[in-house]
C-alpha cells in the first residue's frame, strides 16, 4: 500500500470496534466508518478526538474489556510556502497565492469566498496583534489536501492563541456602535478545523476548510 499527497491512514486496535454499550452491543465497523466520515474535514488529531467522543457516547459508561488504541497518519501535500511582509503589499501577495491554489483545486464559489475571507481576517489579525505599526515577516502556505484546503500562517509576534479569544456579542457591538472586533469569530465560524501552537518563538496557526465543488 502506498499513500499519496492528501491521503490519510487510520489505524486502530480491535478494542475500538468491540467497544460495548450497556446492552453489550458492539460499536462495530459501520459506526466507526460513520464517525470517520463525519470528521473527514478535521485535522488528524481532531478526527481522533471525534471518534473517541463517539465511542464514549456509545458506551454510556459501560465497562470495557479491551484496550483501545488509535493512530492517524496524514501525508500532507507540499504547500508552496511563501514569505511575505505584513501590510498591504504582503496581503495582496498572499491573497494572490491563495487564489491560484483555489483555482487549481477547482473549488466552488462558496469555498473560494469563505476561504478568502478566512485568509484576509487572519492576515489582518497578524498585522494587529503580531506587528502593529511595524513591518514583520509572515510565512503563508495554502494547499488542497484530501477534499479540503489547508492554510498555515506563521509569525514572530508575541504569543497569541485565537482559539482562546473570547468571542464578542454581535448585538452588543451593534447597540454600542462599536466597529471591528469580529474577525476571529468570523474565522472560527467559517473554518472546519483550527490548530494553534507556539513553536520556537513563532505563532503557528493551521486552518482547514472543506471544499465544495
Amino acid at each position: 500500500m502506498s499513500l499519496g499527497p492528501g491521503d490519510r491512514l487510520f489505524l486502530y486496535t480491535d478494542g475500538v470496534t468491540e467497544a460495548m454499550d450497556p446492552a453489550e452491543a458492539l460499536f462495530g465497523e459501520d459506526r466507526l466508518k460513520a464517525s470517520l466520515d463525519a470528521s473527514a474535514g478535521l485535522f488528524a488529531d481532531g478526527m481522533l478526538e471525534h471518534v473517541r467522543s463517539d465511542i464514549e457516547a456509545f458506551a454510556s459508561g459501560a465497562p470495557q474489556h479491551d484496550d483501545m488504541t488509535m493512530m492517524a497518519v496524514e501525508l500532507r501535500r507540499p504547500g508552496g510556502q511563501i514569505a511575505v511582509t505584513s501590510g498591504k503589499e504582503g496581503f495582496q501577495e498572499a491573497m494572490g497565492h491563495l487564489s491560484k491554489v483555489l483555482e487549481e483545486a477547482g473549488c466552488g464559489r462558496k469555498t473560494v469566498s469563505e476561504t478568502e475571507t478566512i485568509c484576509s481576517e487572519v492576515l489582518a489579525n497578524i498585522n494587529m496583534y503580531a506587528y502593529g505599526d511595524e513591518k514583520g515577516q509572515v510565512l503563508f502556505s495554502a494547499s488542497a489536501d484530501g477534499g479540503a484546503i489547508e492554510l498555515e500562517f506563521v509569525d514572530w509576534g508575541p504569543p497569541f492563541n485565537p482559539l482562546e479569544h473570547e468571542d464578542p456579542d454581535p448585538a452588543e457591538r451593534v447597540s454600542s456602535h462599536k466597529r471591528g472586533g469580529m474577525g476571529i469569530m468570523i474565522i472560527k465560524k467559517l473554518s472546519d478545523g483550527m490548530q494553534y501552537s507556539r513553536e520556537d518563538g513563532k505563532n503557528v496557526l493551521r486552518i482547514r476548510k472543506v471544499m465544495e465543488k
